[in-house]
């Protein structure tokens, strides 16, 4: 993840990063998620990954549910 870091973040050893990226231009690049420069290969791999990780959430949710994960996999969207 970019950016300030959400208190929900389980990653202790990773801190806040491009808080000022793009501020010289007056763009905001502090949110999302880095790609390693293939952008191809990135978007339909983390495009398959997030459609098969929602679309467990929708019919799994009593699981996720019980194993005290939704409210996480919720937050997902506060990183967009």
């Amino acid at each position: 993840m970019a950016g300030k870091l959400p208190s929900w973040n389980r990653v202790k050893w990773r801190g806040d990063a491009t808080l000022h990226d793009g501020c010289d231009d007056g763009i905001d690049l502090s949110k999302g998620f880095f790609d390693a420069g293939d952008y191809l290969k990135f978007t339909y791999t983390v495009s398959y990954a997030i459609n098969v990780l929602i679309w467990g959430m929708l019919e799994f949710k009593q699981g996720y549910q019980m194993a005290n994960e939704w409210d996480r996999a919720m937050n997902i969207d506060a990183v967009f």
